[in-house]
Order: C-alpha cells, then sequence, then structure tokens
C-alpha cells in the first residue's frame, strides 16, 4: 500500500482503505487424472484480500525462522518427515514426532486463520470421469479443465459478491447520512474488484492453469471479476505454501475414509471453519462425481 496512506490521519486511512484493496487468490492441486493409485484430482485455492496476504506472509516467514521449520513448508514432507524434514537432511528426528508436527501445525494454521482466507477447492471422481463415453470426455476437456472451472468461477463468484456487499454498504450509509442531514461519504470504491491468481509450479505435473484462467476469463460470467495470473514457486509465495496444506488435506480426506494422518484431519477442521465463516453464496467445495459432470456439460438425460 502507498506510504502516503499510511502516513494519513487514521479517519482518512479507513475511508480510503477500501480504494487500495484488491483479491488475491493462490492456487494448488492435488492427485493426477493418469495416476492409477488415485481417486480424485483436483485443485485448491485460498482467496483473501492482497493487504492480509502481505500481512500473513510477514508472520509466516517469521514463524518459520523462529521455529526452525524447512523452506518452504510443503505439507507432505513433513507429514512424512521426507526431504528436508527427515532426519537425514534435517539433523535431527524432531520431524518424527507426532506431538511436535501437531504443535507446529496448530502455528501455521493459526496464521492462516488470522488472515481470513476463503477456501475454495473442486474434486473430480476419477472413477466416474474415465466411466463417461469418448465424447462426453471430449466435451470436458479433461478432469483438470473441471476442477480448474469450478474453482476460478466460484472464486469470481465470491469476489462479486464481496464487491456488490461493498457497494450496498455505502449505499445504506450514504442514504443514512443523507436523511440526517449529515454530509455523504465522497469514498470511491472501484468497480469491479479484481482477483488475481498465483499457481504453484510443481516438480512434476502442472496441469494447462495460464491457458485456463484466460480462457475462462474471457468466456465466464464471471472472468470481469479475474485480473492477472502468475506461475509461482511456494518459495517465493509463501501464501502457496499455505494452499499446499489445503490441497494436500482436501486430497487426503478423499482418498483415505477414515483420514490416516491426524495432520490432514486437523487442517481440514480449520478450512471448513473458514469456508462456513464465508457468507458470499459461492460454492466452497464442488464435488464432481458423474451426475455433476453431466450437469456441467448439459447432458442431464444420461444422468
Amino acid at each position: 500500500m502507498d506510504e502516503t496512506l499510511h502516513s494519513a490521519p487514521s479517519v482518512w486511512r479507513n475511508k480510503l482503505f477500501i480504494m487500495f484493496c484488491e483479491f488475491a487468490s493462490y492456487c494448488d492441486e492435488f492427485g493426477h487424472p493418469d495416476d492409477p493409485n488415485k481417486k480424485y484430482m483436483g485443485i485448491a485455492g485460498l482467496l483473501g484480500w492482497r493487504e492480509k496476504w502481505t500481512r500473513f506472509s510477514e508472520e509466516w516467514e517469521e514463524c518459520l525462522r523462529t521455529e526452525k521449520i524447512p523452506k518452504p513448508f510443503h505439507m507432505t514432507d513433513f507429514v512424512h518427515h521426507s526431504e528436508k524434514f527427515s532426519k537425514k537432511i534435517y539433523g535431527s528426528s524432531r520431524w518424527e514426532d507426532r506431538a511436535e508436527r501437531n504443535r507446529v501445525l496448530e502455528l501455521l494454521l493459526g496464521i492462516i486463520q488470522r488472515a481470513d482466507v476463503i477456501p475454495v477447492g473442486a474434486s473430480v471422481f476419477l472413477k466416474d470421469y474415465n466411466g463417461l463415453t469418448s465424447d462426453q470426455q471430449s466435451v470436458c476437456k479433461g478432469p483438470y479443465y473441471l476442477a480448474f472451472q469450478a474453482v476460478t468461477s466460484n472464486m469470481g463468484f465470491a469476489v462479486a459478491s464481496m464487491d456488490l456487499s461493498m457497494e450496498v454498504a455505502k449505499a445504506k450509509a450514504d442514504w443514512g447520512a443523507a436523511n440526517a442531514g449529515l454530509p455523504v461519504d465522497e469514498t470511491y470504491i472501484p468497480s469491479p474488484s479484481k482477483v488475481s491468481m498465483v499457481y504453484a509450479k510443481l516438480k512434476g505435473f502442472t496441469g494447462p492453469a495460464e491457458e485456463l484462467w484466460n480462457a475462462i476469463k474471457n468466456v465466464n460470467m464471471f472472468g470481469l471479476w479475474m485480473s492477472s495470473y502468475t506461475p509461482g514457486d511456494p518459495a517465493d509465495y509463501p501464501p502457496l505454501q499455505a494452499a499446499d496444506i489445503w490441497a494436500y488435506s482436501l486430497g487426503h480426506m478423499g482418498e483415505h475414509q477414515p483420514p490416516k494422518t491426524t495432520e490432514a484431519e486437523t487442517a481440514i477442521k480449520l478450512f471448513v471453519t473458514q469456508a462456513m465463516r464465508a457468507t458470499h453464496g459461492h460454492h466452497w467445495f464442488t464435488y464432481l462425481d458423474r451426475a455433476q459432470i453431466l450437469i456441467r456439460i448439459g447432458q442431464f438425460n444420461d444422468i
């Protein structure tokens, strides 16, 4: 945020804050459509105010530093104490201690909670997708596309809803001021608000996220609220490390019932709680089984 705003009087700063608020989303994926050992593939994203993401990153980096947590944080390695979290690399057996892992995870989840993020996710049931006819699969364009479209559409819907709620709130305040004979606040609210996406670059498969983002932006009704797309390394974008926890827990809970790891169960509870706090009418989670897939491609008669 502009330094002139930080130095402004608090009343003025509060009025102008809304002018500078933009949304940013950070997304990661789980599963793989070609992996025979996976039941699901999907995408998990976290949506929030850009200003809060800035504070989140500062707090996250400080926690990793003071707690001596390997950077960047990767949930799979953390849970299974592998790679940088292994005794061989880390130099101690610290991460083999479940109680210690739970303590550290609670610290990280607390930072995510304070950032007031809105989780959005989508999961494709691969058995149902693979059971579609070749023509139906052609219309779908692939399970990755189905998941990505669901996530981006719901993020756009959430931002559009928040955009409208800000406009309505200001209109009510202006009406109340006018009726009371008070001056109307002339603060300008930019409309529409925009949401950017930073998508995790993975070591292995990474779907055509940028291509799909631009395609959906151009044709989807919520494209008006979509702005830039950036591929990012989790080491450079701390919010992607939070999205990694969300993706891991969402994917794990789908693959394993009951869950095999307490870490996934602990994390999913936090994200569901955050999702339930959001009152913007979007679908925070989309489960794409056969029926839902066919509805999305307009083939209701085959359900």
